[in-house]
């Protein structure tokens, strides 16, 4: 009797060690069985080795891929650099003109646009420009102008202002705000 129930034990034990695991995915969910499973593809979950052919040919097929990959990016990139020269190019070939507006080589002062300051003053005689500075942009200017006037309650204040300009003198955009 102890002998049987030896013999069935080795057998049952025997089986089960012979069986073949397979990895299926059920609902998006990775699942080990010893069955394979119904309505999704499944593979023995422990791999064979490769043959030295297979890997060489799995190597030949990613070292394939990956320069295709490289050759695709070095594309892209060859493509994004023609379109920013081409962008340089036409940006170059607008500030070839002079602007249709006075700047001032020595002091890069803008005679209209501190007209257009000293008109908003309070009191316009007590203007005075501290500093100019200029920035050619793209199609546009960037002035920005640093400048004394006195205030609604007689004291001297030193204030900024940021205007962009286009190239016929037409005021983009204005920020004004204090200089402390």
């Amino acid at each position: 009797m102890l002998k049987a129930a030896a013999a069935l034990a080795a057998a049952i034990i025997g089986s089960s060690a012979a069986a073949d695991t397979y990895r299926c995915t059920i609902g998006g969910k990775l699942v080990f069985s010893d069955r394979p499973c119904a309505a999704t593809r499944t593979e023995p979950a422990a791999e064979r080795e490769m043959s030295a052919a297979e890997i060489q040919q799995q190597f030949e097929q990613e070292l394939a891929a990956s320069r295709q990959k490289k050759e695709q990016e070095k594309k892209k990139a060859e493509a994004a650099a023609r379109q920013a020269e081409a962008a340089r190019m036409a940006c170059t070939l607008r500030n070839q003109t002079p602007p249709d507006f006075y700047i001032d080589q020595k002091t890069g002062a803008v005679p209209q646009l501190e007209a257009l300051v000293r008109s908003k003053m309070r009191d316009p005689d007590s203007f005075k420009v501290v500093s100019w500075s200029t920035a050619q942009n793209c199609g546009t200017y960037t002035i920005f102008i640093t400048y004394r006037a006195r205030n609604g309650f007689g004291g001297m204040n030193v204030e900024s202002a940021k205007y962009i300009v286009d190239k016929a003198g037409r005021v983009v955009e204005s920020t004004h705000f204090n200089a402390r």
